[in-house]
This record gives C-alpha cells, sequence and structure tokens, in this order.
C-alpha cells in the first residue's frame, strides 16, 4: 500500500500518525501550531489522542532565552481520521480512506495468526525456542528506547510560549510599541511591570515564569504569550492598528 503519510512509532510502541505530515499532505495553508491548536479543540485529549513535540529554538531578542516551538504531534489513526473528514477536501477524503485500509490489513494479518500446534513436541520446542528469542530482542529494544522515551516524555510536558519580543517581531512592529498598546489596552500592569492582569492570565493567553539573574542575585518574572494568546494579540492589535502588516499566516483562520 502506497505511503501517503508518515507514521511514527511512539514511546509506547505503538505505530502513530505524524500531524505535520498530516499538515502537508491536506495542504493547509495555515501555519502548522496554530492549525493543531484549532484541530485540537474539536474534543481531542492529549495523552489518549495525541502527544505535542517540540524542539528548542533559541530567541532572537533574547539569546540566552530558549522557546518551545511545536515541531510534530503524535496521533493516533482515529484522531488522524477525524481530522482528515474536517477538511472536506479531496485530499481529506483520500486520507481518511488510507487511513481505514491500514486498519484493514492491520485486522487481517491478525487474524491470519495462528497458535503452533503444541501436542507436537518438536514444534512446541521451536516455538518456545522462537518466543525467547522475541522476548530477548524486546528486551534489548525497550533499553535502547528507554533514554528516547525519558526525553520524549519531557518535551512533550512543557508547554509552547513565546516571548513578547518575538511577538511583536512577527507582527511587525517593536517591543516598546507592543508594550505601549497592551498597557493602554490595560492587559498588562503598568510601567516598569510587565506581568499582565489577572483575568488575562486565567483566560490562557499568556504564562508567567521566574528566571534567576545572576547579575542582580535576584529572579524576575517575565511574560510569554501561550499559542492561544499570541492568536488572540494578533487579532486584538490588528484590528487597533489596520495599517500594520501583520504576518498573513498568524491570522489565517482558514484550513
Amino acid at each position: 500500500m502506497e505511503q501517503l503519510i508518515k507514521t511514527i512509532i511512539n514511546p509506547g510502541n505503538q505505530e502513530v500518525v505524524s500531524a505535520i505530515s498530516l499538515h502537508g499532505y491536506l495542504k493547509i495553508a495555515t501555519r502548522f501550531d496554530i492549525w493543531f491548536a484549532r484541530m485540537v479543540e474539536y474534543g481531542f485529549n492529549e495523552g489518549t489522542d495525541y502527544e505535542r513535540l517540540y524542539n528548542n529554538v533559541r530567541s532572537n531578542i533574547q539569546p540566552n532565552l530558549f522557546n518551545q516551538v511545536l515541531s510534530d504531534a503524535a496521533i493516533t489513526f482515529d484522531m488522524a481520521k477525524h481530522l482528515a473528514m474536517i477538511q472536506r477536501t479531496p485530499e481529506g477524503m483520500k486520507a481518511r480512506n488510507w487511513f481505514i485500509e491500514r486498519e484493514k490489513t492491520a485486522t487481517k494479518l491478525e487474524q491470519v495468526i495462528k497458535l503452533p500446534d503444541f501436542t507436537n513436541p518438536v514444534i512446541a520446542a521451536r516455538a518456545w525456542a522462537d518466543e525467547r528469542e522475541q522476548r530477548e530482542l524486546a528486551e534489548a529494544k525497550n533499553n535502547e528506547l528507554a533514554p528516547k522515551a525519558e526525553v520524549y516524555d519531557q518535551i512533550s510536558n512543557c508547554t509552547n510560549l513565546k516571548s513578547i519580543g518575538t511577538v511583536a517581531k512577527e507582527l511587525g512592529t517593536g517591543v516598546k510599541r507592543l508594550f505601549h498598546f497592551m498597557r493602554s489596552a490595560k492587559i498588562i500592569m503598568p510601567s516598569p511591570s510587565t506581568i499582565p492582569y489577572q483575568q488575562y492570565l486565567d483566560s490562557g493567553y499568556f504564562k508567567v515564569r521566574t528566571v534567576p539573574i545572576k547579575q542582580l542575585g535576584k529572579n524576575q518574572a517575565t511574560s510569554y504569550f501561550t499559542a492561544k494568546g499570541e492568536i488572540w494579540i494578533t487579532e486584538k492589535y490588528n484590528k487597533r492598528n489596520p495599517i500594520i502588516n501583520v504576518v498573513p499566516e498568524i491570522i489565517n483562520q482558514n484550513n
């Protein structure tokens, strides 16, 4: 069967679908992380239906700061079928049918597997030797994958955050101008604070992280946009400043 969409093996040794491969096959115009954030709102559960995968990317504004950038997501075949159907495009229908055929093939393979005739001593001995060999190979493979699984768990628990400077750059404006806008709109507290008001933290638009400043010998609270907050501030800033040339892929709401 033609391999339309990339599949990967998760730490649980299960075959799952690469969400970014599905995004590419479906020819989605919206940037992957924004598209995927909208797709999970259809009722999918993290840890059951999907796991986010992140890469560390150095901040252009603060060289010593690394941002967690969504690089892919491991999604189940059921979730992949639903996402393909949602698109309502020829590619979406073809992808859905491909997933269904993959499941049918897997079911047929399970049905043809038969137990050996254990009443025959030779066959029983051969089956025992084969089973032991497979178990030893599986244990060796698990030992090899264990460190990778640990890294997978660590990056899956991270949150996709962006610094205010990074978002300002994507908006085509400066950091000071964006701070001025947010203070005028009473989104963040008056200068010199850079912390948003509680209602915007509760809305999930921001996360505040405490970063140690060695030169000053103290900790400093720094605000970051979540993926949800990035979309929200982009729309809000664009409405207030219609002449600003906002990056189209950030505000594109089409699948």
